[in-house]
């Protein structure tokens, strides 16, 4: 009878031992599970702000170009009424003589 006491006793230690490791497994697998929707949910997120950044971009892109055009179209007129200054002084400068 004492080995089979033994025997049980291991038997039961093993059982346990067993259903120790499933209910780590068990929540190990929910772990992982709320991992990966985690993830989704953040890669969803990410996506759509790489999205809107790359939508900022190109708005500021064209700002940018819009901006950049104006300042040559600003000097062509500097340069001009630089030049009308010049040719007004000359002017006025023979009106002097």
């Amino acid at each position: 009878m004492n080995t089979n006491s033994v025997h049980f006793a291991q038997i039961f230690k093993l059982k346990f031992g067993c259903a120790e490791m499933e209910i780590k497994k068990n929540q190990m697998e929910d772990a992982l599970k709320s991992a990966e929707v985690s993830m989704r949910e953040q890669e969803t997120r990410h996506k759509a702000e790489i999205i809107s950044r790359e939508v900022e971009i190109e708005k500021l892109k064209k700002e940018s170009w819009d901006l950049l055009n104006k300042n040559k179209e600003l000097e062509g007129k500097a340069k001009e009424l630089e030049s009308r200054g010049k040719e007004m002084e000359k002017e006025l400068q023979g009106l002097r003589e």
